[in-house]
């Protein structure tokens, strides 16, 4: 499968001095957010390998900065995406992991820049990279203008998000004792799934997190079996002994307005340790005791 899809984008490299580079940045960005969420990886070449290219000036961007861009051409102050660094082959790549929105952006302005500075031949005229009044989506490896049927996926995609926060309202409801019983509350937080890009260290936001946390207790358990039984507690102590919330993009997620959610990486890791060690939650809660 090619590795450049609809969820992640690979670019050799940035130039935080060129208009082009931030034009496409944007553009992917918006684009990559109208569609559920994605992630860009700069520093890495389309068949997934470094580049080579220094991005220290990229993972030095204040994500403020990114997030004036985007509302210059957009009008929408979006914030949800983080810059981090991820170790490939002993090389540092850039990965820019961006959530989603519930309303797709409409670029309000054109993304333009001057053809000398792209490097292309020309007389100084100027090139567009999207259009004004342009709602921007992922198809494939590209990004481009959005059509009927990615409306119908945004639509269905908030649906599926609420029904999912209802039937979670509804099961709270049912498992709370009658005289603690209050109106479920519905949140627009819940993620749609997308496999892991394990081969980068690095989850998407909204797409491989589908546990929370008494669900990563329940797979553990069932994947052992009886022969270790865990709890809420095994998973805190793990999470503050080995930093997962910190050090560990790929099993962990927390965005502003929701409960902590886990990936399927988190499950098999923990069913890992147990597997090489039997009592390896034994000892993580003496170290967490011990703190």
């Amino acid at each position: 499968m090619d590795a450049k899809t609809a969820y992640i984008d690979f670019s050799d490299g940035f130039d935080i001095n060129s208009r082009k580079d931030w034009c496409e940045i944007v553009k992917n960005s918006v684009a990559m957010a109208n569609s559920g969420g994605g992630i860009i990886l700069i520093g890495a070449g389309d068949d997934g390998t470094p580049s080579g290219s220094d991005v220290t000036p990229v993972l030095d961007i204040d994500p403020a900065v990114l997030a004036d861009m985007i509302a210059s051409y957009t009008g929408e102050r979006f914030s949800g995406f983080k810059i981090a660094e991820i170790d490939k082959e002993g090389v540092k790549i850039a990965a820019l992991l961006i959530e989603s929105v519930s309303i797709p952006m409409v670029f309000i302005k054109p993304g333009t820049y001057d053809t000398d500075e792209g490097g292309d031949e020309g007389d100084g005229g100027q090139q567009t990279v999207f259009e004004r009044g342009a709602v921007y989506f992922r198809h494939g490896a590209r990004s481009e203008p959005g059509d009927s049927r990615d409306m119908t996926k945004v639509v269905g995609r908030e649906l599926e998000k609420l029904h999912r926060s209802w039937f979670s309202g509804i099961e709270k409801a049912v498992k709370t004792p009658a005289q603690y019983v209050t109106q479920p509350v519905a949140t627009m937080s819940d993620a749609a799934r997308m496999p892991n890009q394990s081969d980068y260290g690095v989850a998407i936001p909204d797409r491989t997190y589908p546990y929370i946390q008494k669900e990563v207790v329940h797979h553990v358990n069932e994947r052992l079996s009886g022969k270790k039984h865990i709890t809420a507690h095994d998973t805190l102590c793990v999470r503050r002994i080995y930093r997962i919330d910190e050090s560990k993009p790929q099993f962990y997620y927390k965005s502003k307005f929701a409960s902590a959610q886990y990936s399927e990486e988190f499950v098999d890791w923990l069913v890992e340790r147990y597997e090489e060690d039997h009592l390896f939650f034994e000892k993580t809660r003496e170290q967490y005791r011990a703190r």
